[in-house]
């Protein structure tokens, strides 16, 4: 199913865990390859300066995009800046129409 015309890449995550952090998240074994998502519709968000104490600038994006294998621990390359997923993603399994709904997130300084 195609959203949109933006692509976006989920970079390649590390291989299969082995065991857990101190906050119960997977500890990530071998690196893998990188996937390529086209047919995406990737939107702004409401983004954020912080200047108290330091100058911090956070960045949101929405992306909808065909289903996928992205994991919310995943990171997301889209228009050469690199983003966490922020938050639960939604999957949305309804016939012709399935699609994700991931939201991305950077902050800088």
């Amino acid at each position: 199913m195609r959203l949109g015309t933006q692509t976006v890449t989920r970079l390649g995550r590390s291989g299969e865990s082995t065991a857990d952090d101190d906050f119960g998240n997977p500890v990530p074994g071998a690196p893998g390859a990188d996937l390529v998502i086209s047919g995406c519709s990737v939107q702004p968000g409401n983004g954020s300066e912080l200047v108290d104490n330091r100058d911090a600038v956070t960045t949101l994006f929405t992306v909808w995009a065909p289903p996928s294998d992205v994991l919310e621990t995943d990171a997301i390359r889209y228009d050469g800046t690199v983003y966490a997923v922020d938050g639960q993603i939604e999957r949305w399994r309804v016939g012709r129409m399935a699609h994700d709904v991931i939201r991305l997130k950077a902050v800088a300084g």
